[in-house]
């Protein structure tokens, strides 16, 4: 199985494409076809807009349907959270952590008005 990970990110080592080649390898088929995988990230990092965690998201759907995996989203927040602790919120509008960390998927049945008001 050949697989090669390039991120079109500045600045990224070598080491770092290791790892989500690691990463990725853990939940696709073993028996596949040699693939590349070509990552460009427009959220900006290192700015607290959690890039790495949707980063993470994407690249898992994305494996996901490439592979038709047929993982259910609970499934694939799971295996999110091994490449990123914080991406299995990228997955809900609105989440939660349990103590048993698992993560549910909250409802909410206020909505905002326009002028910032709840209703």
């Amino acid at each position: 199985m050949l697989m090669n990970f390039i991120s079109m990110t500045k600045n990224k080592s070598q080491e770092e494409a290791d790892k989500m080649i690691k990463f990725i390898s853990k939940f696709t088929p073993t028996e596949r076809e040699a693939i590349t995988i070509r990552s460009y990230n427009t959220v900006p990092t290192a700015a607290g807009l959690s890039s790495s965690s949707s980063g993470t998201m994407a690249l898992v759907l994305a494996c996901n349907e490439y592979f038709k995996l047929n993982k259910t989203t609970k499934e694939l927040v799971e295996i999110a959270k091994e490449g990123s602790g914080s991406s299995c919120r990228s997955f809900y509008k609105l989440a939660a952590w349990l103590e048993d960390g698992s993560v549910e998927e909250l409802e909410c049945s206020f909505r905002l008005r326009n002028d910032g008001s709840c209703s």
